[in-house]
């Protein structure tokens, strides 16, 4: 019970936070180096977090989603396009996964 509650505090408190943030403060009031800035923090944390997938998954499977990754990685290196980097790694995931699980 203990868990939970805190779970609950912890979610409360991030929720009053993101709803401090964006109601409380209006864009115009932050510095114009913090709302150019704001643009990296997505595609930042969406990084990070297929950085910790690769790197758990590292262990268990590595070879179609570190080959993946890397595919994606090049074709969103040489592309700047989302859909293409997505629709690389993706299609390289299936592929590779097929073959490994064919062999």
């Amino acid at each position: 019970m203990k868990v939970v509650l805190v779970l609950l505090l912890v979610a409360v408190a991030t929720w009053m936070l993101r709803v401090a943030l964006i109601a409380v403060v209006p864009p115009e009031r932050l510095p114009e180096w913090v709302r150019t800035r704001l643009g990296d923090v997505a595609p930042a944390a969406f990084a990070a977090m297929i950085a910790v997938h690769l790197g758990n998954s590292a262990a268990v499977a590595p070879a179609p989603t570190l080959v993946a990754g890397g595919a994606a990685a090049l074709a969103g290196w040489r592309t700047r396009n989302p859909i293409v980097t997505v629709t690389v790694g993706l299609a390289t995931f299936v592929l590779v996964d097929l073959l490994a699980v064919a062999t």
